[in-house]
């Protein structure tokens, strides 16, 4: 018997190092069909022609071949490893000793989101440079129309070339076209005066409402043509700078923001703040000016921040009322409300900046008790709709959580990551519960909130849920930032892309984008690394990581001890350590999203590495508080008013 099972281990060896092979094979040639995709790609970005489009479209179709090839390899790799399945033998029982629990099998019969969910990360396509690529077994059913959408390094280069379709539209919108030629024609053309005679000139003409040049009269606070090239611009005068200058801002239509641009059936943009925005511009000669506008009678309140401007990305941008805000003191202390808390990632950044829970949401009972092992909160295990419906009823129920400063919300995020490839019934149910975001605003009326979820958002098939919210909030009488932040550039030791809203009454300040922190050279502090991480775990040679089966072999993924790690996923094992025979343990998971010593996870290993695979970096969530904290720093008047 034992020789036989020992036959079949070799034979099972030498078909896993066969399929190895080809997925080496067929790693290699893509990246190098992808290489020369990039190189394409960069030459076209702008101005294609009708057959350079074409050309794009063949090299898109080649990388589908190559990952549709890649997905059945993985499949055939995943099938000669665990061996038959359910459905191949009557033995329904029989499973390898390397088998680890899916949700559907824990001991409770429940999952986090419900059932045959595939977690709320994207798809792990983790490497390092030198090594083999294997593309998640999920992957297998999903077709070739289906879009990549996390921003592991494989899929870089695939989001990359989506996103540069993002930034080609928005380079090719009115918006963008009108802002290049503003620049073009801006002050900044040979202007050589001194910073000090700058600011005497500010100090002393910005207080003027009116100023005449070349026989014109100007004031402040309306709007004039402005003509530069054959294009012609609307533009509002916001204060004079000189005699001969002034500070303005190009007024713009609303439906020409990102807004404004109806992207898939879903979005109907059928709901406007405003007719115009205001955008940041150069200052302007006075000189240049035609005459009033006659129909824009005044600058518009809401201001906008464009894509590709903030930050020079597309996905950093937002709508905000500019100017001051009256504040009557420090705040003493600053209450927080916590939806999808998971098992306590993001509280721990709040906890770091002094944050005050009044009511925390989280359905999963083992994410719920590992959050209140380490806080002192205590948390409501309950669907959020019904608190949220049960605390819009009662009154007394909104009394007994008391004033609420701030929000925060990390819905499910099945339907919008690209590891959800079966289009599961769910889906939907899942991506509504963004909006219980807007609807815990509604009812509370918090200063300020955030919201995070996966770079899927973005996806042109979702992509109508961010602009949903954004208008829902605008709508109730709040500001909104949108922006993509890494963990990484923070201090954690992986990437872990995430999207994040920022939102703010009308009243208050909006948060600014959090600072990067850590870079790979351009700051001072570098990125904290896989062996930076992990050295204090050194010593642990061999420990059971209650990942079961063999030990890893030359072609297994192990972790790069010199870079950031990979997104550490909820619904896989863990990745192998770096040096170690082994995977890596529960608690060096939690070192790499920067969870403190001592810090415990509920239920089983499994349990504990979806709990943690599930949260949101301890740094990032930190960098997110800060900033926040610094808009509640101090209490607003309207606070006091009310």
């Amino acid at each position: 018997m034992t020789s036989l099972s020992s036959r079949k281990r070799r034979k099972q060896d030498a078909e896993v190092d066969s399929i190895m092979k080809e997925i080496e094979s067929k790693t290699e040639e893509r990246e190098t069909a992808l290489a020369t995709s990039r190189k394409f790609f960069l030459t076209i970005v702008k101005d294609a022609t009708e057959e350079e489009i074409k050309k794009s479209d063949a090299l898109q179709d080649v990388d589908k071949r190559y990952r549709k090839e890649l997905r059945e390899l993985q499949a055939k790799l995943d099938q000669t490893i665990r061996g038959p399945t359910e459905h191949d033998t009557n033995e329904a029982t029989a499973k390898p000793s390397n088998y680890l629990p899916a949700d559907s099998d824990r001991s409770d019969g429940s999952s986090r989101w419900g059932s045959n969910t595939d977690g709320p990360l994207g798809k792990l396509l983790s490497r390092s440079h030198k090594e083999v690529v294997i593309l998640d077994a999920s992957d297998d059913e999903a077709g070739e129309n289906e879009d990549d959408a996390d921003d592991n390094s494989f899929l870089e280069e695939l989001s990359n070339a989506e996103a540069m379709a993002h930034a080609e539209k928005v380079q090719k919108s009115r918006l963008q076209l009108a802002l290049e030629g503003l620049r073009s024609g801006s002050l900044h053309r040979g202007r050589n005066d001194s910073d000090s005679s700058k600011t005497e000139q500010q100090l002393e003409f910005g207080s003027k409402e009116s100023m005449d040049c070349d026989g014109k009269r100007f004031f402040k606070g309306r709007c004039y043509f402005y003509q530069y090239g054959r294009s012609q611009h609307v533009v509002g005068l916001l204060k004079f700078l000189s005699e001969r200058e002034a500070e303005f801002a190009l007024i713009v239509p609303f439906s020409d923001t990102f807004l404004g641009r109806a992207e898939g059936e879903n979005f109907k943009g059928d709901w406007e703040p405003c007719a115009h925005v205001q955008v940041e511009i150069d200052p302007l000669m006075l000189s240049d000016l035609g005459c009033e506008h006659p129909s824009i009678k005044s600058i518009p309140e809401l201001a906008h921040e464009p894509q590709g401007v903030v930050g020079a990305s597309i996905y950093n941008f937002s709508y905000f009322y500019p100017g001051k805000r009256e504040r009557r003191g420090l705040r003493s202390e600053t209450r927080l409300l916590e939806l999808f808390a998971g098992c306590g990632g993001m509280a721990q950044g709040f906890k770091v900046c002094n944050f005050t829970s009044g009511l925390v949401v989280e359905k999963d009972e083992l994410a719920a008790d590992s959050y209140e092992a380490n806080h002192s909160s205590r948390v409501a295990c309950r669907d959020v709709k019904e608190v949220l419906a049960e605390c819009k009823r009662s009154q007394r129920l909104r009394e007994q959580i008391g004033s609420v400063h701030h929000i925060h919300a990390s819905p499910p995020c099945q339907g919008f990551s690209g590891a959800n490839v079966f289009g599961g019934k769910n889906d939907k149910a899942n991506n509504d519960l963004s909006y219980t975001f807007v609807d815990a605003i509604e009812i509370f009326r918090p200063v300020t909130a955030t919201f995070e979820n996966v770079t899927g958002i973005w996806r042109s098939k979702n992509i109508h849920y961010l602009k949903n919210i954004l208008i829902k909030l605008l709508r109730i009488g709040y500001q909104v930032r949108c922006c993509k932040l890494e963990a990484c550039d923070f201090g954690d030791p992986q990437k872990r892309p995430r999207i994040f809203i920022f939102a703010a009454r009308r009243e208050a300040y909006l948060p600014l984008i959090p600072e990067k922190t850590h870079s790979l050279g351009t700051f001072s502090t570098s990125q904290v690394t896989v062996r930076d991480a992990l050295e204090c775990f050194s010593g642990e040679e061999d420990v059971a990581t209650g990942e079961h089966g063999p030990g890893p072999t030359e072609h297994d993924i192990k972790l790069d001890p010199n870079a950031t790690a990979c997104t550490i996923r909820a619904s896989k094992p863990l990745p192998f350590h770096y040096r170690l025979n082994r995977r890596i343990t529960i608690a060096e998971a939690a070192a790499l999203f920067s969870y403190p010593a001592g810090y415990k996870f509920k239920g089983k290993q499994t349990d504990q590495r979806r709990q943690i695979g599930n949260s949101v970096p301890v740094e990032m969530a930190t960098a997110v508080a800060m900033v926040v904290r610094s808009v509640l720093k101090h209490v607003y008047a309207f606070e006091v008013e009310k």
